[in-house]
Formats: structure tokens, sequence, C-alpha cells
């Protein structure tokens, strides 16, 4: 840092910030600053304890604000220090300032001369979403001489900047740098954390679960870091099979963000997206009513734009624990994305209830929208119910070709398509033999479907054989 300084003091401070107690560094240079009185001094001790106060991100930038203003006013020259520069960039970056002030000011930084000035500009550039340029700057951090804080930092940045450009490999490997660089303590944890989520990003769960296991929550001090942690070891267990493990992590993390955390608004683990990851997942599970209440949550949690989604899976929910109250709030809302969907489900509904005429409307309504395959499987099994069997064949088809090769509409369609054709006699033992070999290769043997597909499959047989002999 440039300036005139006490050499005592700016290593004391630095050694505290080396072993990531930035509390007591803050301490350190605040009692410097009341005893000093040279004003040249006094200021970069100011320009020192901005940066301290910096390395906490927007936590305290209010006070690194106030420490940078104080040493401008004591000595306006430290607006030409590069470092100076640098913090105030990043200051502006935090405030939200938009990307042409931000630009304008790294004009003015230009080639920062020291480790320290490329590594608060290049965290400026990433706020601002200009990754490339920021891993750029970070390059040239890791040429320049750098003080052990910002070592370890510039490493986990670098991290940071490469998830977001989407090479979640060499991000892990420089995580993991700056882990092995990092302080033990908080900072070493949070750091793991970092590494825990890209791991799973990059599709490693198992990697991730072994990061997490050795987390030392005790250390993380924050209530939003303990979210964080429960919400990543629950997708770890949720990718590695283990839904019953995951679902007591989700409900941890929503004990933790009880009330809504400040730190966690807006993330994928707020308390909203806890809330319904949570309501899936026991709904996959069976846990209908657990299901069911979670999901109320959800909808009070809910802004005017998540409503319908959150109303459409409750309804389905609702459908698969034998209730659907909600269905025709969310086939109503005009605007949901997902509105044909909806339709298609309250049709089959109204189906199963024996209802074919409100049935037909509702699958109609759904196709004025858009192709969707679940209207399509609805019709056709309504003209099954009145033996109207080519008419069934061609909804079937529509179903297949909507769906796509593997969905399980499509594979409920080609169950039906094969039921169909049996019952169409001889002539079509192709089309059953087709229909019913290709539904085999996907239906599980404990399926109610599984042996009259192969009853199917064996009289298509016979009769393309010219055998007219009667399955038993």
């Amino acid at each position: 840092m440039r300036g005139r300084r006490n050499p005592e003091v700016h290593e004391a401070a630095q050694r505290a910030l080396n072993d990531g107690r930035q509390p007591q560094a803050v301490r350190l240079l605040e009692a410097a600053i009341r005893k000093e009185r040279r004003r040249a001094q006094r200021a970069g001790l100011l320009v020192q304890l901005a940066e301290a106060h910096l390395l906490e991100g927007d936590r305290q930038l209010d006070l690194a604000h106030a420490a940078l203003d104080m040493a401008w006013e004591l000595l306006p020259a430290i607006a030409f220090w590069p470092e100076v520069k640098a913090l105030d960039l990043e200051m502006a970056a935090l405030d939200g300032a938009p990307l042409g002030e931000l630009a304008g000011r790294m004009a003015d930084l230009g080639e920062p001369d020291s480790g320290q000035a490329s590594y608060h500009a290049a965290s400026a550039l990433l706020l601002a979403g200009q990754s490339d340029d920021a891993l750029e700057l970070l390059r040239k951090a890791h040429e320049q001489p750098l003080p052990p804080y910002l070592e370890w930092r510039v490493w986990s940045l670098a991290g940071v900047a490469l998830e977001q450009l989407g090479d979640f490999e060499l991000a892990a490997g420089s995580i993991r740098q700056a882990l092995s660089l990092a302080p033990a303590g908080e900072l070493q944890e949070l750091e793991r954390l970092a590494l825990a989520d890209c791991l799973l990003e990059s599709g490693d769960p198992a990697a991730a679960a072994r990061e997490l296991a050795v987390v030392k929550a005790e250390l993380l001090e924050r209530p939003e870091d303990r979210v964080f942690r429960h919400w990543l070891q629950a997708r770890s267990e949720q990718l590695l099979g283990n839904p019953s493990l995951a679902v007591g992590h989700y409900g941890q993390a929503l004990e933790l963000s009880h009330g809504e955390l400040p730190g966690t608004q807006g993330t994928p683990f707020d308390r909203y997206n806890l809330t319904i990851a949570l309501a899936q997942l026991q709904a996959d599970l069976g846990h209908f009513e657990d299901s069911l209440a979670s999901y109320r949550e959800g909808l009070e949690l809910a802004d005017p734009a998540q409503l319908s989604l959150v109303r459409h899976e409750f309804a389905v929910t609702l459908i698969e624990s034998g209730d659907a109250e909600v269905l025709g709030q969310v086939a109503a809302d005009e605007s949901y994305e997902w509105r044909p969907e909806a339709l298609a489900e309250l049709a089959d509904l109204r189906f199963r209830d024996g209802d074919n005429d409100g049935a037909r409307e509702l699958a109609n309504r759904a196709l004025a929208i858009r192709p969707v395959a679940a209207a399509y499987l609805c019709l056709g099994s309504i003209a099954m119910e009145y033996w109207r069997l080519q008419e069934a064949v061609d909804w079937f088809s529509k179903a297949a070709d909507t769906a796509g090769s593997g969905d399980p509409t499509w594979l409920a369609a080609q169950q039906l398509l094969a039921d169909t054709y049996a019952q169409m006699g001889p002539d079509n033992a192709d089309r059953l033999f087709l229909h019913a070999q290709t539904a085999l290769k996907y239906t599980d043997s404990r399926n109610d479907w599984y042996l009259p597909l192969r009853r199917h499959v064996e009289a298509a047989r016979r009769t393309l054989a010219g055998t007219d002999r009667l399955v038993n």
C-alpha cells in the first residue's frame, strides 16, 4: 500500500489478516488511527482500514466507504494511488454502479501495477459480470507480489469467475488451491462449501458429499452459511439416491432460516426455494400429507410470478393423494406458462371420475393452446370408452409423436396403442407387434402392463406366422 504508514501497525494488521483475524486487524488499525496525528500516516492507515473492511464484502461496505472518505479528506493525493482507485472501483461495483460507470473508472485505473490493485479491480469486474476480464486480471495478480491474505483470495475469486464461465472442472481446481492456502477457521470452511457447490454443479455429488462431511459447522458464524451447508448436503444426498437424508437436511435448513434470513433472499436456498424443494421430495417419497403442508407454506411465500407454478405442483400432489381442489384455480390462470398441462391433468381427472364430456372439453381447451401429449391420451381413452378404435389410434399416435421417445407419456401411448390394435383384430397384427414390442422394452417386469404386453407380442407373432390359435 502506497503512502506513509506506521510499519509496526501495518505488519501487525497484515499478520492478523493473514491468519483470518479480520476483526483484530480492524481493531489494531482503528486504535492506531486514533493515536496518529500525522495526516499522511493517518490517511495511509485509513486506506488500510478500508481494505480490511472491504474483505468482508458488502457486510462492512458502509465502514469501508467511511474510512476511504476520511482518508481523502486528510490527503487528497491518495486519489491517484492505484490501490485506492481499485478499492473505490470495487466499492462502486458493490453499490451496484452501472457497467458504463465502472468501465470509466477502470479506464482511469489503467494497468494495475500491484497485486492488490489487480485483485480489487478483478473483484469489481466479477461483480459486474465481466468474468473473462476479471480472470485476466487475476492471472496478472498471480504474477505480482501478494500478501498471503490476498493470495488465497485470488484463487478463490478465479474459481468464481470460472464457475460463471461454465468451466466447473477448472473452477474446482482453483477453489481447492484457495482451500489449501486459506487460514484455518471460518474462511477455510467457507471455501470448502464453495468447493462442494462447484462439485455438485460439475455432476460429482459423491465428491461434494466428501467435502461436506469434513466441514466444521461450528465455525460457520453466519446463519445463512449454515443454511447453505444444509442445502448443499440435501442436494448431495438427493443426487446420491438418499431422499430421506435429503429431506432431513432440507428440514434443518428451513429451521435455521425461520423468518427468512436477509443473506439468503433471492438465492436458490432462500426459504421459498427450500420449502418447494422439500415439498417435491416429500411427494416423490409418497409422504403426501407432509408434502401438502410444505406446498401450503410455499403458496404463502411465493411471489405473484411463482404462484401459479406452486399451485400447479400443489394440485398435482393433491391428485396423487386423492384430492384436486386447487387444480381448477391453476387451469383458470391464463397467464400461467403451463396452463395447457394443467388443463390436461384436470381432463384426466374428470375422465377417471366418469365425466367424459367434461374431460373432452378440458382436453380440447388444452390443445387449443398448444399440443399436449396428456390431452391426446385423454381423448384417445374417451374414444376407447365408446369403442371408436380407429379414432383412439389417431389420438394415441399424436400423443406418442408429441411426447417423444422414452417419455412416460410416450410409453403410455405405446401401451395403449398395443391394447387398441389387439382389440382391432388379426388384420392389425403387424402394428400390434410393433407397439407391444416397443412398449415392452421400456416397461418394468413389475408393472401391471408387462404381462398383457407380453401376451400381445406372442399373439401377434402367431398371427404373423400364419397361426390363428387363441392366446390362453
